[in-house]
């Protein structure tokens, strides 16, 4: 069983944590280990929304139950970063590096980079996610 909940931060990001329990929660909160995803903060509160609680079929068997679909959670991923980052198109490598230098304020952005700019940014250890497109019209 996961309990998944809406949260926000002092910066007013939202955002959603997936916990075992509401206490792990409140445990994981106290120790400091819950913190926003775009600004890294740890002040960061549960906001009212519909709680979702993930239950399996006593019917399915432990390995069905287990199974998550993973094309949906990477699309719910997808449309946060499209909404919650900043589209800097083919200047994201250049981008990265002034925020990682701090030659740029700090910020979530997006846009695309050729297999040897990534390369180049993990080399200077500037981090970031490649996100795939999820859609239907790109997995035929």
């Amino acid at each position: 069983m996961m309990v998944v909940y809406e949260i926000s931060c002092d910066e007013g990001h939202q955002f959603e944590g997936w916990f075992a329990s509401s206490g792990d929660f409140d445990d994981q909160l106290v120790r400091g280990l819950v913190e926003c995803p775009m600004c890294n903060s740890r002040h960061v509160r549960k906001v009212p929304s519909a709680a979702f609680v993930n239950v399996s079929s006593q019917q399915e068997s432990s390995q069905s139950s287990a199974a998550i679909d993973v094309r949906a959670l990477l699309q719910l991923v997808r449309e946060q970063v499209l909404a919650n980052s900043e589209n800097v198109g083919n200047r994201f490598p250049d981008e990265a590096r002034k925020i990682h230098y701090g030659d740029a304020p700090i910020r979530v952005i997006r846009g695309s980079a050729t297999l040897d700019e990534a390369k180049s940014l993990v080399d200077e250890g500037i981090e970031f996610l490649p996100i795939p497109d999820v859609s239907d019209d790109n997995l035929h």
